[in-house]
């Protein structure tokens, strides 16, 4: 018996010494709150002050549940690291919630839907070949092919009713070739004179001919007008299956690891969105994937009109904060059920208008 009680005693105290550090309760510590600057979640305003959406959420989850803390602030690439290492019990910015980063560290519920999406530049547009391909879409190829098959039936009606009338011009020699020359001339408005109707009947299909060909060259011009103009502002990738694996960039996170993953790519990582953005206009990567708030955010901050999101989300998610696994059970608990409380609240509405429309954010 007694030997059993001090193997017991003896694996209590190896267990306890290798254990990691808890975190007192909220009564007795001061919490360590990282943030970053992470629109449209959480930024430092001019007068130096954090503000956000995040920041008011900690804040009044803070004054609900009693907390006391410490704001500390990390750079981008390193705040999510603090809760590992054990140098912060919270991050109060935006983090995509994923089922891999779950396993790394606890997270809050949710506070905004998110997801991924990527941007592109569209430098490509304005480029010959593209502007090209525009133009030779379907629709304007089906175009092409009326307008072909209208001056050939022109040319064959206009030989067949004045090769008697006007033998010099419709006779027999060259007599179809001359029908097709009467018909292009015509169709473009050009109307050189050289060849013309004389019988009635000639006469009256020139004048619908004239007609039908004005309705044709205007239909056709406003539609390649259209499919220029279109053209510019659709970007040249559709879709990120178009651009190559190893040319899309995210940055140094690790919920953009795990899509970056989950979409098969091959990814070039920066420390921070700027470097992303520079390397996109510069042409370095083809694709930026990012969380779809922050990417709006960030792409109206840039007021760069060849910047364009796509309309598809790459992933669909949530967002929420980050939480040490070294917080003792009932604070993560009281933090959750006051987090739940404020973002069901009416006053959140307003809050929560900063995420949606990035006009209103102010970093």
């Amino acid at each position: 018996m007694i030997p059993a009680l001090l193997l017991a005693f003896t694996l209590q105290t190896v267990s306890a010494q290798a254990a990691p550090p808890v975190a007192p309760t909220a009564a007795a510590s001061t919490l360590r709150v990282g943030t970053t600057t992470r629109l449209p979640y959480s930024w430092k305003s001019a007068s130096g002050e954090w503000e956000g959406p995040a920041i008011t959420l900690w804040d009044k989850i803070a004054q609900r549940t009693g907390l006391r803390y410490q704001l500390i602030e990390r750079a981008d690439d390193t705040v999510t690291a603090g809760l590992m290492d054990g140098s912060l019990d919270v991050v109060a910015t935006g983090i995509q919630i994923s089922a891999e980063l779950e396993r790394q560290l606890d997270l809050s519920l949710p506070f905004d839907a998110g997801g991924f999406s990527v941007a592109v530049h569209n430098r490509q547009t304005s480029r010959p070949w593209v502007m090209l391909e525009r133009v030779l879409a379907f629709d304007i190829l089906v175009w092409i092919l009326w307008i072909g098959v209208a001056t050939v039936v022109a040319g064959l009606a206009i030989r067949f009713i004045e090769r008697r009338h006007n033998p010099d011009h419709f006779g027999e020699k060259a007599s179809t070739i001359n029908g097709f020359w009467w018909a292009i001339t015509t169709l473009s408005t050009v109307g050189y004179g050289d060849l013309v109707p004389r019988s009635t009947a000639g006469k009256v299909l020139a004048a619908v001919w004239m007609l039908t060909s004005l309705l044709l060259v205007t239909l056709f011009t406003s539609s390649v007008v259209s499919a220029i103009t279109v053209g510019r502002l659709t970007p040249y990738f559709m879709s990120i299956h178009q651009m190559d694996a190893n040319l899309v960039g995210i940055v140094d996170r690790p919920a953009s690891k795990v899509v970056g993953k989950q979409l098969g790519l091959l990814p070039r990582v920066y420390p921070t969105p700027d470097a992303v953005f520079k390397a996109l206009e510069s042409g370095e990567i083809e694709g930026f994937v990012h969380p779809t708030n922050e990417l709006r955010a960030l792409v109206f901050r840039r007021h760069n009109d060849s910047l364009m999101i796509l309309p598809r989300e790459l992933v669909r998610g949530f967002v929420g904060m980050g939480l040490s696994e070294r917080l003792p059970p009932e604070v993560l608990d009281s933090v959750n059920a006051a987090l739940l409380e404020v973002v069901e609240s009416p006053d959140w509405t307003a809050v929560a208008q900063q995420m949606d429309h990035p006009s209103e954010t102010n970093p």
